[in-house]
């Protein structure tokens, strides 16, 4: 870790997908260890905590509706199976992905992440770097 040039750990919605939101996840509990151990720094945007919080709820929607077709087609004969009643249960789908969320907040606040504010950021600028390959960009596809 000696060689870092910066502590600075920017974490976009990639990686959190990347790992299914699962901050017990390996990955996540290293970022932790790293950050409590202050060899990081854990940085996020706002509009990666607003795209994080989208895309928490709907993978959930899709997940919810996955879970009733299988429930009403195929699934059915599994609730005649004993240990299986999980599956026929009703499950509040807004709690749960307010579980998840509250995961990620946790997360942020576990490892002391600071969520920068980009209400004032000008997009044009940030493309203009982009195309130019100006750090943080670089080459390569993004």
């Amino acid at each position: 870790m000696a060689n870092l040039k910066t502590k600075n750990v920017f974490i976009d919605t990639e990686v959190f997908e990347a790992h299914n939101f699962n901050f017990a996840s390996k990955p996540f509990v290293e970022l932790a260890r790293l950050a409590k151990a202050n060899i990081i720094k854990i940085l996020v945007t706002s509009i990666t905590v607003g795209e994080i919080n989208f895309h928490i709820v709907d993978r959930m929607n899709v997940a919810f509706a996955k879970l009733k077709k299988f429930r009403n087609e195929e699934g059915r004969i599994l609730q005649n199976v004993p240990g299986y009643e999980i599956i026929s249960t009703k499950v509040d789908k807004q709690k749960c992905a307010d579980e998840i969320k509250n995961n990620f907040n946790k997360f942020l606040t576990d490892v002391s992440g600071t969520i920068i504010d980009t209400a004032s950021v000008n997009p044009e600028v940030v493309f203009r770097d982009y195309f130019a390959l100006k750090p943080p960009f670089g080459e390569g596809r993004k």
